[in-house]
């Protein structure tokens, strides 16, 4: 056999609420899926903000090092372009395909190393579709058409396949899922207010689930599944109030699923704490290609394969920058989680919780004046929602430095700009909001 296709499906905002991860949401092809494939409970982005993500991810390295501190549509870059997983696929051969979302660069997407740039064309936050719907489904068929073409088998193909749902807006009440009956994530209360906010979660993720089974299809047909490593992941929380944009686990903690032929662990879950930068290094290990240096996670083959049981002591993940600036950083273990926050404003950035009825309802219920907490403790075994900050108790005095001392490491290690400043700043001509802005689609600059 030659070398492996890569497929790499992902999608905007969804953490792990899809039903593979035990949700009641109607995503039946990735549940479908998820049943070949081994599935990663605990894996963890490196940034809880859509570019930064997707940029470590598909660099290897932290966010901060790749460059990307902000979102890419406000103005925020990749460092070395050459570092991104297409570029660096194309340069060991293989043709390199983009279909649907990157949020990597505004620019032109082959400057990130991309042959071919399929379907609606990428979507940067400016696309002319009003309804994404529509958007994520001719994606899907576009990229189905190509897998069927003589072309695609000219050579190792690297394809990334980027789903818009379920960002935010979600699609207009059809009448498909009643609120009376489904339950809300973990962070939320369970109000009318935040099951009609959830149910517009579930029609967005029937869309890119529908388009997941079109290419999913497609895949099968054309004997794909033979020779491929199909990789499955969401870029990081939901976008509810708690999740997206935080360092708690339903901010940073995401889907990540994975197919290849002889995979031994398909059709199981694994428990091994993971992390995104750890994509990198398994997708280049399947592929019979050297890990580049600059890659900063671990191959989980030896996990898959049952040679190891876990790779990783403990992860870490970052803000700097969303829709406003709020720079914090965090290490977690199996045990404990520690979030150390890097800026003065005293209340929650309110910029950075996207507009929606659950924002609403806790603008309503006084979230404007809750506190900003600089150093945050959580046991993971008795406080999973992390709720009972013990950052200030002398009994965990111990394990907060020592978490403290491994945090300050990673970040030397990886040249955070925090070792020689207390301020990051942005780029010439990026934008964020103040942090005393409540909306991030107000055009409120800092």
């Amino acid at each position: 056999m030659g070398r492996y296709n890569i497929i790499l499906i992902h999608t905007h905002d969804s953490g792990r609420l899809l039903s593979p991860y035990g949700y009641d949401i109607p995503t039946d092809n990735l549940k479908r899926f998820a049943a070949d494939s081994v599935l990663f409970r605990k894996c963890f982005c490196a940034a809880p903000t859509c570019s930064p993500s997707r940029s470590a991810m598909l660099t290897g390295c932290s966010a901060h090092e790749s460059g990307m501190i902000g979102l890419a549509h406000r103005g925020f870059s990749l460092a070395e372009t050459g570092r991104h997983l297409s570029s660096y696929l194309r340069g060991n051969g293989y043709r390199t395909v983009l279909c649907g979302i990157q949020h990597e660069t505004s620019g032109d997407a082959r400057l990130l190393g991309y042959d071919d740039v399929l379907g609606c064309g990428e979507f940067d936050m400016g696309s002319p579709y009003a309804d994404m719907t529509a958007f994520d489904l001719d994606n899907a068929k576009a990229l189905a058409a190509f897998l069927a073409s003589p072309a695609s088998r000219e050579k190792p193909l690297f394809v990334s396949m980027g789903f818009y749902n379920t960002h935010r807006v979600f699609p207009a009440d059809d009448g498909s899922v009643n609120p009376d009956y489904i339950s809300v994530p973990s962070p939320l209360p369970d109000t009318p207010e935040t099951r009609e906010d959830m149910a517009g979660y579930h029609r967005s993720a029937k869309i890119f689930d529908d388009g997941f089974g079109i290419v999913m299809e497609a895949l099968r047909n054309n004997g794909y599944l033979d020779d491929s490593v199909i990789v499955f992941t969401t870029d990081h929380g939901p976008a509810f109030p708690r999740m997206k944009c935080t360092l708690y686990d339903d901010g940073i903690g995401v889907a990540l699923m994975i197919h290849y032929p002889g995979n031994p662990a398909a059709g199981h879950a694994i428990d091994a704490m993971v992390s995104h930068l750890d994509v990198y290094p398994t997708i280049c290990d399947l592929a019979g290609i050297s890990i580049p240096e600059w890659a900063e996670g671990h191959s989980l083959v030896p996990v898959m394969e049952g040679k190891a049981s876990s790779v990783n002591e403990e992860i870490f993940a970052e803000v700097s920058y969303h829709a406003a600036y709020q720079p914090m950083r965090c290490i977690r273990t199996e045990r404990y989680k520690y979030i150390q926050h890097y800026y003065d404003f005293p209340r929650t950035v309110l910029a950075n919780i996207d507009e929606c009825q659950s924002k609403t309802l806790l603008l309503e219920h006084g979230v404007r004046e809750k506190a900003n907490i600089k150093e945050q403790l959580y046991d993971l075994i008795f406080d999973p929602h992390e709720q009972n900050n013990l950052a200030a108790l002398p009994e965990f005095g111990l394990i907060k430095e020592q978490l403290k001392s491994k945090l300050h490491e990673w970040m030397i290690r990886t040249f955070d700009p925090f070792i020689s400043s207390d301020y990051i700043p942005k780029p010439e001509g990026a934008k964020a909001n103040k942090q005393t802005c409540e909306d991030p689609g107000v055009e409120d600059w800092e």
